[in-house]
């Protein structure tokens, strides 16, 4: 055998070594992840502060963002636990999930400004928000008591004759 095979021997090991040694095992590859898993945050349109889990394909981690309520794309996850099993630790995968010693602290919603509503237009009052339900179900909005709503509209229309009454047309 000629020194220059001897020494193509080793180097050609050592290569293949390398490349197998180098496939991290405890995160799915790129080419086992679903596409949608690598697409950015989106925010949307609306003006809602929701707190949402998407997988950064820089960072490799499931991460927190403001989402705004509408225009929903797949890349977004209630739960930081869903947004794992999707992306990180996948069927494909059969790997178990770390401890969470290493957590992000997740910014709570009144830190945000979001207080169980979506802010509408200048002036108006916010929308109810729609509450999380089962995917086959409806969503429910959050509603006040009837009683209570009652009220509101009967001090309303009180509020608004009054307004009728103190116009010029009126008073003599």
């Amino acid at each position: 055998m000629s020194p220059l095979s001897l020494s193509t021997v080793p180097l050609l090991l050592l290569t293949t070594l390398l490349a197998v040694t180098h496939c991290d095992e405890s995160s799915t590859p790129d080419s086992a992840r679903p596409a949608f898993c690598l697409e950015p945050p989106f925010t949307g349109r609306c003006r809602a502060r929701l707190i949402r889990w998407f997988f950064n394909a820089s960072s490799g981690y499931c991460e927190y963002f403001v989402y705004g309520g509408c225009g929903r794309r797949e890349n977004n996850f209630l739960e930081e636990e869903d947004c794992n099993k999707t992306c990180i630790y996948n069927e494909v995968n059969n790997t178990e999930e770390p401890g969470s010693g290493d957590e992000e602290t997740v910014p709570r919603e009144e830190e945000l400004g979001y207080e169980g509503k979506v802010p509408g237009p200048e002036g108006e009052e916010p929308a109810p928000v729609e509450e999380k339900a089962p995917e086959e179900e409806e969503p429910v909005l959050e509603e006040e008591e009837p009683e209570e709503r009652a009220w509101e509209a009967v001090a309303s229309a009180l509020q608004e004759a009054q307004q009728i009454f103190e116009e010029p047309a009126f008073a003599e």
